[in-house]
């Protein structure tokens, strides 16, 4: 899939405050476990590629009240970054355009590229390339 990332407004056609009703409206209600994404992910919806984390629920599963508050996605999408494809770009480059457009950021010690406000994420392979970009709004 190809996927827009609007930092403010979420992931494509799925947007921050989205029920779990119109995520599955949009990208069906077949989810897929995958390694990567660890453990312990109760409030959230598992796509290939993807993890939609949801809060605001009166459950620790996803429900009527809950809303799209996070998004963690893999490269093996294409990730359009103000107009630019970063799915198969390396730290450096990725931190150009953060610069370019006024995103203040940090590397961290395990060279994880962090967003001053910690609401943006962007891990990266032993190689320095794209693997998985993690952003919030709560």
């Amino acid at each position: 899939m190809k996927f827009e990332i609007d930092l403010s407004k979420g992931l494509g056609e799925l947007k921050f405050g989205m029920s779990p009703n119109e995520v599955e409206s949009i990208l069906g209600s077949d989810q897929c476990f995958e390694e990567w994404m660890g453990g312990n992910l109760e409030a959230y919806y598992l796509y290939k590629g993807l993890i939609i984390g949801f809060c605001g629920g009166e459950s620790e599963e996803p429900d009527t009240n809950s809303k799209v508050c996070i998004f963690t996605v893999k490269p093996t999408h294409s990730l359009i970054l103000c107009g630019i494809d970063i799915s198969h770009l390396d730290r450096d480059e990725i931190i150009i355009i953060l610069d370019s457009i006024g995103i203040s950021h940090k590397v961290l010690d395990n060279g994880i590229v962090q967003s001053e406000s910690g609401k943006l994420q962007i891990n990266f392979t032993v190689d320095g390339m794209l693997d998985e970009l993690y952003f919030e709004q709560h």
